[in-house]
């Protein structure tokens, strides 16, 4: 894949790093649906069509414009066609309730939003409208005009995963972009065929963009449920398919029979964090084999990356740590710890942002001296693996107890009839607090069962309520929003609806 350019080179883009899968194989798939294909010439043409309709509406580079836009080819296409005119991206995700998407759009200064649901319209904002575009024109014209654009102008700004709170935002440059499809291009190949996760976030467009520029090609389902991404990678023949942990356990639970039932992975691809062994198990006996984990954040990028066979060896680890990118462990006064000890991580690697947009505090707590600070505890083995122990701003202090929810949710997913667990502290009416769990239990699962359990286990670190629920809540990324499970106790102590 060809190198990014330094900062002196002024004639780039980012699509011109993209347009490789088009020089590569023009007549190959880039675009695989549950209606057809469309090859990456037809999805260039269709790239140069919008990009074209942008000028035509005004759209000039530095431009911020807001995307409300669905899993689909059109979601994909656009966002090149906005790089190709040098505007920036701002997602402005659908599943976020409208005062959200306001707030995020005024404090970015998005000039308008494109969209094809009209309710998706933000009061006093112009609309770009998508809904009589089409991706899948049999026709190609000739390649157009790519805005020639410095290396470090802003290309997009991203948010971070929101488990706490309202996510921030990050400025990343074209440079930034091209560094992590660079970093992530050896793990596929021309006949590539990825399903990834939502491509609103950079776990899922990032994978999606590697794949265009190695020749490959992206498949998009019918719908975003567990249900139908299985059906989209068994019907077209994923070779690789990414997914949350909280994914994970839907999967192994739609799939309750020994397989493998997908064969034609070379990787199921498992990023947000450690997954349970006891999943790891089931997905390898269920889906397939070929069970990988990554570590990463939105500032930084993938950081670590476990295949099967360090997983079949070392199933809590979340793998190698890469060239380009550096770990720290730490205590509490930022001195690094020996291998094997736990404590504070700090990270930084090629590609990573520098802080975050108009946040001057929230940049001054999580980015110290060139390293990111997430907040994640951890340890680094005497082999290089990365261990993740869970975040540091979520330990619980429990009637005099420090509990790690991690671990506390660990443990109760290690029982066969737990799907999710979420470990909060709740206060009882009369104002002592408590470990609790929401649980989501699976087809025949007893609340009984699941407490004998936990209290072999986990002793005195053993919740002292449940709550039991249909499903736990997360970010549209699909991370748990531990602030949020006292919701699903009702003031009657029953669960939430």
């Amino acid at each position: 894949m060809a190198a990014s350019p330094s900062v002196a080179d002024a004639s780039w883009n980012l699509v011109s790093t993209l347009r490789e899968g088009l020089r590569r194989q023009p007549g190959a798939p880039a675009v695989i649906h549950i209606g057809g294909a469309i090859s990456h010439r037809q999805l260039w043409a269709a790239v140069d069509t919008l990009a074209a309709r942008l000028r035509a509406e005004g759209c000039v580079p530095g431009e911020v414009v807001g995307v409300s836009l669905p899993q689909a080819p059109l979601h994909l296409a656009f966002l090149l066609a906005l790089a190709q005119v040098g505007a920036v991206t701002v997602t402005l995700h659908p599943m976020l309730p409208q005062a959200w998407r306001q707030k995020a759009a005024r404090s970015f200064g998005v000039a308008r939003v494109a969209l094809q649901d009209p309710q998706m319209a933000l009061p006093g904002l112009p609309v770009f409208r998508l809904d009589d575009v089409t991706v899948d024109d049999r026709t190609a014209s000739a390649p157009g005009p790519v805005a020639a654009v410095l290396p470090e102008a802003l290309c997009r700004i991203a948010f971070s995963s929101g488990t706490s709170g309202d996510p921030k935002g990050m400025a990343m440059s074209h440079r930034l972009l091209a560094l992590r499809v660079q970093h992530n291009s050896d793990a596929q190949a021309g006949n590539s065929r990825l399903l990834p996760m939502d491509i609103n976030f950079g776990a899922g467009l990032i994978p999606a963009l590697v794949t265009l520029s190695v020749g490959g090609a992206v498949l998009f389902p019918a719908g975003m449920e567990i249900g139908a991404l299985c059906e989209t990678a068994l019907v077209l023949g994923a070779t690789h398919w990414d997914i949350a942990p909280a994914q994970g356990e839907s999967l192994a639970a739609l799939i309750t029979t020994d397989g493998p039932r997908l064969p034609s992975l070379l990787a199921l691809r498992v990023f947000g964090g450690h997954i349970a062994p006891r999943l790891q198990e089931l997905l390898r006996r269920r889906i397939t084999p070929q069970i990988t984990t990554a570590y990463g954040t939105t500032e930084t990028g993938f950081l670590s990356l476990a295949d099967a066979q360090t997983l079949a060896r070392h199933p809590d680890s979340v793998g190698r740590i890469p060239p380009w990118a550096e770990v720290q462990v730490v205590d509490t006064g930022n001195r690094p710890l020996p291998p094997g000890q736990q404590g504070r991580l700090r990270l930084r690697a090629e590609g990573m942002v520098s802080g975050y947009w108009h946040d001057p505090e929230a940049t001054a707590r999580r980015f110290q001296d060139g390293w990111y600070v997430p907040g994640d505890l951890g340890r680094v083995d005497a082999e290089g693996l990365l261990y993740i122990a869970g975040r540091e701003d979520d330990v619980l202090n429990v009637g005099g107890l420090k509990v790690n929810p991690d671990e506390v949710e660990a443990a109760l997913c290690a029982h066969a009839a737990v799907v999710e667990a979420g470990a909060f502290a709740h206060v009882l009416a009369d104002g002592r607090e408590i470990l609790a769990a929401a649980l989501v239990l699976g087809s025949g699962g007893t609340l009984d069962a699941v407490q004998a359990h936990a209290r072999t286990a986990l002793g005195p670190f053993a919740p002292a309520a449940y709550v039991l629920a249909r499903q736990l809540p997360r970010t549209p990324s699909g991370k748990l929003q531990r602030h949020r499970l006292a919701e699903l106790i009702s003031p009657a102590g029953t669960p939430a609806s």
